[in-house]
């Protein structure tokens, strides 16, 4: 699926002077508050006055309260505001360099100067030494293991030093976790110690909570050790001037609070209970609870909560709001907004599969699960088959170059082909029964074809591929086989033993395959005589290697580059490739390699572009080669399948989303695929010939829209009828984003779209920009400069064909804002990872960026971050079903629904996989773990300040769980008026699609939900589908057969027949 742009609204640059200097477009949001999240503050020692942050903003407010100034604005995100001791100075963080550093400013916020000089880490919570001449703070440098330690920086000079190292153990996988390691600097006023909140992070899967305990450091010796507190969780501690009061956050059951000790008694009580959620269960980047602050006489303690400043009485726990009025005034960029239309012309490949190229330069390749054949020059590229209904993959040249073999993988199974490719006579099949059949390849002598075949039961058996995104992994059974070229029973060669791709090179007899454990290895065409060749050094990581035909050249796929060697004359094996010996051809994830017949050039594809080099030059280490490759592009069109004719649903209740228009007893007529017609029954004349189905009884709405599917795309052989595309057409998605999948996803996108399978709309961004890499989900660069960031994104522009992309977690706030930049320029709609990292998602917004994908952290959301989201216009998508900064819902929800147990679910995995997916990793939380209730209330906030929301199953249960989200949404205070425009209308925004997609009116795509019940009485009435229409294709909700404009069955895949 393909969008073309309408319009790119052209936006004057005025010069900004935020991260170094670089000019992007800005206006005003303003608004007046009373309310702030996450809000750090600090007192003066003089007693008169506070500090505080606020959306990035420091202000300064009298002690009693009122009117808050601001001191320290623009467009850096400045937070954690301490006084001096003298009270004469600040620090704060700020990212004005381009990334978080401490920064000094005097107390009225005039002449701030830069303390640090970190290019990419995150600090938080600064705090003095007790003489004034160096700065403590927490550092997670993000250029490594992101662990947590505080470090000492000098005043006068900046020089730091490593004050307390992280003792945590490694970073938890889980994005949403802590750095482990040191938090929140706490200095004693005498100088002799410092306390810190020693955290570590939760273990995914793990019922073990994430732990944390204040620990007091002796600055003298630099010993260490925990307070014994008498507390759950204790956490960001603060010391009273004479030292005699210790404040620190605790949970009880659950619940937030603070504690206070009395340091010289050592007794403990409660201070206040039911403070706003801490931040263990989330990136912390600004501490795991906000900063607080005794007043100088040390009776009593400020502290934000509820979206209020409170005066807690450290003896009797009194507690007065401080009240306080800000007038906000923020320059943040505009949101990136494409008008786009959905493509219903013909259906371009926009990623093609499994280069081949003949003796005579001529290629041959996958494309829209069909075989085609093009000369040198790459023009007019022509099938190789008449297959009505192909799924062909992997073709391979004979070496006279008159033949092609080939794989087919469809509902029934696999099997290994050969056509002719003048196609004078029809293709022959060369293998018996169906099974999994991948990777042929000739002999040099013609006479015979290798390759790799499991049977089809245990195809399922085969693991994912690791990383995510990767090549296909094989069943454990799977066998290197030599088949006769002219027909004949198949002969073991070897197991196949996870190896992939067999080739041959040089006069050798001898089988070479690869894998990224084992490398590249070979074995006699008997299967004896196995023995590694060559493996990467590990600071390259793991790849596929392929020996050049002639044995001069390894070339590898590494991550998301493709790597070239020349293999070392002396014969020794195993090489060992390193990074200095290195050419590195291609950094754009090429999609597939193929050797030149006699090795002097090396091919590759990259979306729908075939490149060439001579593998002659450059010279070992050039990063690039100096001549660049040559480039042809492969243009493959085939008609799009399309719905005809007239059909009249009769009768129904219709939520068209239409602002709040519900048309009861009404006609709704679908002409060629769009709404012709919405209205009270009998004010249109039927059309004459139309069908008409009475729909009487029931609710239609339009097609729900998961704007954050992850819909588990299989590589290599492509599979469109499958359980991410059933079961989510099923329970009434006509449309999805993909927002991190590897790149082969536009091509069952394309296919979807070409052959009318049964499933959504499938959009996605292909894999997120990353820094780092992490498998075909990924796209890893350095992004060191703004050029960089252009040439990156334009590969999704040119060769995937898509306007949408995800920045993922890509480094410091400059970064991020490259990737706006770029893709203001290129047109591009870039969403964001959230990432549990409150500050940058606040960022995203400020910066432009389209959307944000998860919940916000913090919970709940006051009205300062209600009104800069929904003014900001973000799209936020709060996959509450994995909702962060607590125990993630969908444990819960899984436990509760039980999914496997329902057979419309059921019906459309493979036997017992969704059991295996869903109850085999039960966890059980109390009610108080969870925050998905608070979420849900931030999102209705949102919403109903004139803001964007959409929905996001996260594919944690393909189709039911956009159900569950829809239902916490609920659950977070929306109507379900209110649940059901989030679900249709608000994607629709969000993906530049409005004009097409979201809304039952004349001209837009005819894309609804028939339903048996009435989801605004009930919104779980949304799963009750009777029928589902997509683009005028209408299907009946439980099994799929399609019941307009042809009546026919659904064929299942064998893997889902019971």
């Amino acid at each position: 699926m393909t969008c073309s742009l309408l319009l790119l609204a052209a936006l004057l640059l005025a010069p900004l002077g935020i991260c170094r200097g670089q000019s992007i477009p800005t206006r005003t949001l303003a608004f007046t508050t009373t309310e702030g999240t996450w809000l750090s503050l600090d007192v003066a020692p003089t007693g008169d006055r506070l500090v505080m942050e606020l959306l990035g903003d420091v202000y300064r407010l009298p002690i009693s309260g009122g009117r808050a100034v601001p001191i320290l604005t623009g467009t850096p995100f400045q937070s954690q505001p301490r006084f001096s001791p003298n009270g004469a100075q600040l620090a704060y963080i700020s990212d004005e360099s381009g990334s978080d550093n401490v920064w000094i400013a005097n107390a009225d916020g005039t002449a701030p100067r830069q303390l640090t000089t970190r290019p990419r880490a995150v600090l938080l919570s600064p705090a003095w030494s007790a003489d004034g001449r160096a700065i403590y703070v927490t550092l997670v440098d993000d250029i490594g293991p992101r662990v947590a330690e505080i470090w000492r920086f000098d005043v006068a000079s900046g020089e730091g030093s490593r004050e307390v190292e992280n003792s945590n153990g490694m970073p938890a996988p889980l994005v949403s976790s802590p750095a482990p390691g040191a938090y929140g600097a706490a200095l004693a006023a005498d100088g002799t110690a410092l306390l810190y909140a020693s955290v570590t992070p939760r273990m995914y899967g793990s019922r073990n909570g994430a732990a944390s305990q204040v620990v007091r450091r002796d600055l003298a010796t630099g010993q260490a050790s925990p307070l014994p507190l008498l507390a759950t969780l204790p956490m960001r501690p603060a010391l009273s001037r004479d030292g005699r009061w210790l404040v620190f956050g605790a949970v009880h059951e659950g619940v937030m609070g603070l504690k206070v000790r009395d340091m010289t008694t050592g007794d403990e009580r409660w201070l206040r209970r039911g403070i706003d959620r801490h931040e263990l269960e989330s990136r912390a980047t600004r501490d795991v609870l906000p900063g607080y602050a005794f007043a100088p006489d040390g009776e009593s303690v400020f502290v934000a909560f509820g979206g209020r400043i409170h005066r807690l009485g450290v003896r009797d726990s009194s507690d007065t709001v401080i009240p306080f009025s800000a007038d906000v005034a923020l320059a943040i960029t505009p949101r990136l907004e494409l008008p786009l239309r959905v493509d219903t012309g013909a259906v371009r490949a926009r990623r093609l599969q499994h280069l081949a190229v003949a003796a005579d330069g001529g290629v041959a390749f996958s494309a829209l699960a069909r075989i085609y054949v093009a000369p040198r020059d790459g023009r007019t590229p022509a099938r190789l088959t008449h297959t009505l209904r192909p799924r062909e993959f992997m073709p391979a040249w004979s070496p006279d170059g008159r033949w092609i073999a080939y794989v087919t993988w469809d509902e029934t199974g696999g099997a290994l082909w050969k056509a002719p490719v003048d196609g004078r006579t029809e293709p022959q099949r060369l293998s018996a029964g169906p099974a999994l059949w991948i990777d042929p390849v000739w002999s040099p002598q013609g006479d015979s074809i290798v390759a790799i075949t499991a049977p089809l039961g245990s195809s399922r058996l085969a693991p994912p591929p690791i990383p995510p995104g990767a090549r296909m992994s094989l069943p454990p059974d799977a066998r290197i086989v030599a088949v006769p070229a002219a027909g004949g029973a198949e002969r073991t060669v070897a197991p196949a033993g996870g190896l992939r791709s067999p080739h041959f090179a040089g006069a050798t007899v001898r089988l070479y395959l690869t894998s990224p454990a084992a490398g590249l290895v070979s074995v006699a065409l008997d299967g004896t005589g196995r023995r590694v060749e060559a493996t990467l050094a590990r600071e390259l990581g793991r790849g596929s290697l392929f020996l050049s035909p002639d044995g001069s050249h390894v070339a590898a796929l590494v991550d998301r580059r493709l790597l070239r060697f020349e293999r070392q004359a002396d014969g020794v094996v195993p090489t060992t490739l390193v990074a200095s010996a290195a050419t590195m051809l291609s950094d754009d994830t090429p999609g597939s390699i193929a050797w030149g017949a006699d090795g002097a050039q090396l091919s590759w594809l990259t979306g729908s572009t075939v490149s060439t080099m001579p593998t002659a030059h450059p010279a070992p280490g050039a990063r690039v080669a100096p001549a660049g490759p040559r480039d042809v592009a492969l243009r493959v069109e085939v008609p799009r399948a399309a719905s005809s004719g007239t059909i009249v649903l009769q009768g129904a209740t219709v939520v068209t989303m239409r602002g709040d228009e519900i048309v009861e007893n009404a006609d709704v007529v679908v002409r060629a695929g769009r709404v012709a017609f919405v209205g009270r029954r009998g004010d249109d004349p039927v059309p004459v010939g139309a069908r008409v189905i009475d729909v009487a009884g029931n609710v239609i709405v339009p097609g729900f829209i998961d704007l954050h599917a992850h819909i588990g795309v299989t590589p290599d052989l492509l599979q469109p009828e499958w359980t991410g595309g059933f079961a989510n057409l099923a329970y009434g998605i006509t449309t999805l984003r993909d927002p991190q999948a590897p790149p082969d996803i536009f091509a069952v996108a394309d296919i979807i779209d070409a052959d009318g399978v049964p499933a959504p709309r499938v959009f996605s961004t292909g894999p997120a920009l990353a820094l780092s890499f992490s498998g075909g989900h990924y796209t890893g660069t350095s992004l060191q400069s703004l050029d960089e960031v252009r040439q990156a994104m334009r590969t999704y522009r040119d060769e995937y064909d898509t306007r949408y992309l995800k920045s993922y977690l890509i480094g410091n706030r400059q970064q991020r804002q490259w990737v706006v930049q770029a893709a203001r320029e290129l047109g591009l709609l870039v969403t964001t990872e959230g990432g549990a990292d409150a500050k940058a998602n606040l960022t995203h917004a400020m910066d432009g960026f389209a959307g944000n994908e998860h919940a916000l952290p913090v919970a709940p959301l006051y009205d300062d971050v209600v009104q800069l989201l929904a003014q900001a216009g973000i799209a936020y998508t709060p996959t509450l079903v994995v909702a962060f900064g607590a125990a993630l819902p969908i444990f819960r929800l899984h436990a509760a629904e039980r999914a496997h147990t329902i057979p419309k679910v059921d019906r459309w995995y493979p036997t017992g996989d969704l059991y295996e997916r869903s109850q085999t990793r039960l966890l059980s939380f109390p009610p108080q773990d969870y925050n998905d209730r608070e979420a849900g209330l931030g999102a209705t906030a949102i919403l109903r300040a004139g803001g964007h929301v959409a929905l996001g199953g996260h594919g944690e249960v393909q189709g039911l769980s956009n159900h569950w989200e829809m239902a916490l949404l609920a659950g977070g205070g929306m109507t379900p008026l209110e649940v059901l425009r989030v679900a249709t209308l608000e994607g629709a925004l969000a993906l530049g699609l409005g004009a097409d997609l979201g809304s039952l009116e004349p001209g837009k795509l005819a894309d609804l939900v028939v339903l048996d019940r009435d989801p605004l009485l009930d919104i779980r009435a949304t799963t009750a589908v009777r029928y589902v229409m997509k683009g005028g294709v209408l299907y009946e909700g439980e099994t799929l057969d399609e019941v307009w404009p042809v009546a026919r069955r659904l064929a299942r895949p064998w893997a889902l027949v019971r």
